[in-house]
C-alpha cells in the first residue's frame, strides 16, 4: 500500500470534509483534490462568497456556518486554508515607523482570531477520529526570524500557532485519538505572494497541496505524488511512537522530499546544545547509526526556508520547532 494510500485510509470510506478558505489559491487545490478521491463522500467548501457564508472578519458569520453545516458532521477531515499578508491600502511593515494599528487589527483578525474561533465553532463538528489542519507559515517562528520586517504577519501566525498549540492540549484530553496540526505550504504561487520576490521561485498551488514521503533508510520514493493530508499517516505513526525524525532531503520538481525516520530504521541523535534534535543530513545519520545510544526526542518538522522570507538559495534549513500534533506523542 502507498503512504497516501494508507494516510486517506485512515480517514476510512465515504469520509466527509470540510474546507475553510476554498476559493483561496491553495484551499481551492485541497477542493480539487478532495473532489478527486474516490474515499470522499462529500466536500463542504466555505468562504466569503459561499453559502452559507464565512468571513473572518465577521465573527457572527463564523458561528453561522458551523451552526449551518453542522447537519453534515461528522466531518473526518477539516482544513483552515485562509489568511491575509496584503490588500489594498494594506502592506507587510519593513520598519517599525510603518506599523498602523488598524492594519495590525486586521492582519490579527484574519490569522489569528478568525481561525481560533473557526476551531471553536468547527472543533465540534470534527470526527471523535478526525484530522483538523490550518495553514500556518515558518514566519512565525520566533527562533528563525533573522530577517525582521513583516511585524503584523510574522505576529500573527506565531500567535495562531501559540493558539493551536494550546487548543490541541485541551482536545488531547477530550478527542485523544483526534489530530490537529498546523501545516506550512511554502511560498505558493498565489495572490498572497504575487506582489514579493519570492514569487518568482513559487510553486503551483496544486503542487503546494502535495508531497512525495520517503521511508526508512535506505529510503525509497513512492511512485506517485502524495497530498499534505498524508501527513495524517505521519501523526498515526508518530501516535504509535514510531517516527523519531521528519527531514527534508530535497526539493524534487517543486515537491518536499521528506526522509521519514522510524525507531526501527534509526536511533535519535542529540544535540547537546539545549537538549533539542539536530537536524542532520542522510549520510550523517547512517555514520552515527552504529555509534549513537536511543535517547528519547520530540518530532520535529525539517522544511525548506522560505523564499518570502528572502532565501535566494536553494539550501535545505532546519525549523528547529516541535511538529505542531496534537498529542504530546
Amino acid at each position: 500500500m502507498m503512504a497516501g494510500e494508507a494516510g486517506m485510509a485512515s480517514l476510512g470510506d465515504g469520509y466527509r470534509a470540510l474546507v475553510i478558505g476554498a476559493s483561496g489559491a491553495i484551499g481551492a487545490a485541497f477542493c480539487a483534490l478532495l473532489r478527486d478521491d474516490p474515499r470522499c463522500a462529500r466536500v463542504v467548501e466555505l468562504g466569503r462568497r459561499s453559502s452559507p457564508r464565512l468571513d473572518l472578519e465577521d465573527p457572527p458569520s463564523i458561528a453561522a456556518a458551523a451552526h449551518e453545516v453542522a447537519v453534515h458532521a461528522p466531518f473526518q477531515l477539516i482544513l483552515h486554508a485562509a489568511g491575509l499578508l496584503h490588500r489594498d491600502g494594506l502592506r507587510p511593515e519593513k520598519r517599525l515607523a510603518d506599523l498602523d494599528a488598524l492594519a495590525l487589527q486586521q492582519v490579527f483578525q484574519v490569522n489569528a482570531i478568525g481561525p481560533v474561533l473557526v476551531l471553536r465553532h468547527f472543533l465540534p463538528l470534527l470526527d471523535r477520529r478526525g484530522a483538523m489542519a490550518l495553514l500556518s507559515a515558518k514566519v512565525g517562528s520566533v527562533g528563525d526570524n533573522r530577517l525582521g520586517g513583516w511585524y503584523a504577519y510574522r505576529a500573527s501566525k506565531a500567535a495562531l500557532n501559540m493558539l493551536v498549540k494550546t487548543a490541541s492540549i485541551e482536545l488531547a484530553r477530550t478527542h485523544p485519538q483526534a489530530r490537529l496540526l498546523c501545516l506550512h505550504p511554502g511560498t505558493v504561487a498565489s495572490a498572497l505572494s504575487q506582489p514579493f520576490h519570492g514569487a518568482a521561485n513559487a510553486r503551483p498551488a496544486a503542487q503546494a497541496a502535495l508531497l512525495r514521503l520517503r521511508r526508512g533508510a535506505p529510503a525509497l520514493v513512492t511512485t506517485k505524488q502524495e497530498s499534505l493530508m498524508n501527513l495524517l499517516e505521519l501523526t498515526e505513526l508518530a501516535a504509535a511512537g514510531n517516527i523519531r525524525l521528519l527531514e527534508v532531503v530535497s526539493l524534487e520538481g517543486g515537491f518536499y522530499v521528506v526522509q521519514v525516520h522510524t525507531a526501527d530504521t534509526i536511533k535519535a541523535l542529540h544535540d547537546e546544545h539545549g537538549g533539542v534534535l539536530r537536524l542532520l543530513s542522510v549520510t550523517h545519520v547512517r555514520e552515527y547509526l552504529r555509534d549513537l545510544p536511543a535517547v528519547p526526542c520530540e518530532l520535529v518538522q525539517h522544511s525548506i526556508h522560505d523564499e518570502m522570507c528572502g532565501s535566494r538559495s536553494g539550501a535545505i534549513e532546519p525549523l528547529r520547532v516541535p511538529f505542531s500534533l496534537v498529542q504530546q506523542w
